[in-house]
């Protein structure tokens, strides 16, 4: 066993030829550099309290030079004193009064040299205990900086002797862990290998746990999902078996409608567009006895009003052109209103979408059914426009074979219970809508005028559910719709125009010059145009025929 300078045993690296850990057990750097911190620490304390010294020394050499000035001042008055008295002595004969005078003065400037003596003296006597003191402050710091100087020599060389015997050990412990750096690298090698496969492994784990956190929020808002559908699954169970029952009769009734297609023969387009001037003629006849007759104008300025004008009338920098302060506009715009309500309602409800009558027959709610199957039929055509409508008619044939026959009508069949509902719920929403502020609530309270609406509104289903079992693909054209603003941007009516008509306010003064309108612009829209794309025969589906022009009034 060995000792190293510092007392501290350690064991040789070879022993028996063979080399083993170095022991270093005994020796603690830890310690060691303690001692060195606080033997740092007692040599900034020291070279503190010597700063301390030197400033004060300085600050009394500082007095001393002050007090040495001083002395020289006064020296000098001294001196000028005697040499004014010098200059007096010589440049007068003293008469025996001014002999007194001058003595007088003489006996003053003594005074003066005697009292200025004194203040030299005293003056000296501060220099000298001064000049004392700064030398007991040199000698205390002279004594400061040996007992430093020692100090510092004493730890310098523990310091060094400790350095020393670190080195030593720290020789012998890299010689025994020499042997022991392949293994180290290697180790390493695959710590970093290993490292690397932890770092994938957690940023999988990472994703996994971000994958099983979405996949929780996904199962809840499913789960959700499935309750509701559960419960709209439950509510709809006798619906959808009623309507499977309807569909199996149905199919059974196609078959035999295959050995009788002149039955489904579209109607000629002059019958069409006769079915839907009646249509409109109707809905205007039922308007014009509801409409109220005694608005005030100041409601047509009204939020509501100026909404609803917004949607059917055409703008241009925010100004109609129809005048709200004439009487004569005032006095027609409540029946224009409510027509232009009532007609986009109703083609919006009953005529845009073939699976309209796909309606709950008890809520009178839109059934998800028909949103859907207008969707897949809307999707369809995009891949193909002749197949998808080929299948839109033969699955509205095959529903309801009946309409082909307007004169055979079935109440309870369960076609017309969903031509029904829709009817009742175009009826509540149209009701129910902003355009009732313009209605005569007696009038629409009266059982008569709703059973004229009901039936207007019936017809109308029955119409648009035949129309769509053609193969032709109905549109219906808004005023945004239309495409025909002129280089201004602004849509004018033109006598004789292809998707434009006259409203019946202007049948007056029409009546008179044919072109007395052509050339205006259009105030607003009081019924859509309704066009008609493709032939009987599932083609050309490029091509369109009107089957009722748009109604403009022109103010």
């Amino acid at each position: 066993m060995q000792h190293s300078p510092l007392g501290r045993p350690h064991s040789n690296p070879l022993i028996d030829g063979r080399r083993r850990s170095l022991d270093m057990s005994g020796f603690n750097m830890g310690v060691a550099l303690d001692k060195f911190g606080d033997m740092r620490l007692e040599v900034t304390r020291l070279n503190g309290e010597l700063q301390t010294v030197l400033g004060e020394r300085d600050s009394f050499r500082d007095q001393l030079d002050r007090t040495q000035a001083e002395l020289l001042h006064t020296m000098d008055l001294h001196n000028d004193a005697l040499i004014a008295k010098e200059a007096i002595e010589h440049s007068f004969e003293p008469t025996s009064k001014e002999s007194k005078k001058l003595k007088t003065e003489n006996e003053y400037v003594r005074k003066e040299w005697i009292r200025l003596d004194k203040i030299i003296d005293s003056r000296d006597a501060e220099i000298r205990k001064l000049k004392t003191k700064s030398n007991e402050q040199d000698a205390k710091i002279e004594k400061h900086k040996v007992i430093q100087q020692e100090a510092l020599d004493h730890l310098e060389a523990k310091l060094r002797r400790e350095k020393e015997a670190v080195e030593r050990q720290l020789r012998e412990a890299n010689k025994a862990t020499s042997a022991e750096k392949s293994k180290n690298d290697k180790l390493k090698s695959e710590k970093k290998t290993l490292e690397k496969t932890i770092s994938n492994l957690e940023t999988a784990l990472k994703e996994s746990q971000r994958d099983v956190s979405e996949l929780e929020i996904t199962k809840k808002s499913q789960k959700t999902s499935i309750d509701f559908l559960e419960g709209e699954l439950a509510r709809e169970t006798i619906t959808r078996d009623e309507r499977n029952s309807d569909v199996r009769k149905a199919q059974e009734s196609a078959f035999k409608m295959m050995m009788e297609p002149a039955i489904w023969m579209p109607k000629a387009d002059t019958d069409i567009r006769r079915s839907l001037d009646r249509l409109g003629e109707d809905l205007w006849s039922w308007t014009k006895s509801c409409v109220r007759k005694d608005i005030d104008p100041k409601l047509l300025r009204g939020d509501v009003a100026q909404r609803m004008l917004r949607r059917i009338s055409q703008v241009t920098g925010g100004k109609y052109y129809f005048n709200l302060e004439d009487p004569r506009h005032c006095a027609k715009l409540p029946a224009l209103i409510c027509i232009s309500a009532i007609t986009s309602l109703l083609y919006a409800r009953l005529f845009k979408n073939p699976f309209f009558w796909q309606m709950s027959a008890t809520t009178h709610t839109d059934n998800d059914i028909s949103r859907d199957t207008y969707q897949v039929y809307i999707d369809a055509m995009e891949v193909d426009e002749k197949g998808a409508n080929e299948w839109r008619c033969q699955m509205l044939r095959t529903f309801d074979p009946h309409i082909a026959n307007d004169e055979q009508t079935d109440t309870d069949s369960k076609p017309e219970k969903c031509r029904s509902a829709a009817v009742q719920s175009f009826i509540n929403e149209f009701l129910s809508s902003d355009a009732n502020m313009f209605l005569n609530l007696n009038a629409i309270s009266n059982e008569a005028r709703l059973k004229q609406l009901v039936a207007i509104a019936t017809k109308a289903t029955r119409l648009s559910y035949h129309l769509w079992t053609h193969k032709t693909r109905l549109s219906i054209l808004n005023l945004e719709d239309l495409n025909l603003e002129d280089e201004g941007g602004v849509i004018r009516y033109e006598n004789g125009a292809e998707l434009l008509q006259h409203h019946a306010y202007h049948n007056v003064e029409l009546s008179r010059d044919d072109r007395c309108l052509d050339g205006k612009p259009i105030a607003l829209i009081t019924h859509p145009a309704i066009i008609a794309y493709g032939d009987p025969s599932g083609e050309h589906y490029g091509e369109y025929k009107v089957w009722k022009k748009a109604e403009a009034w022109m103010g």
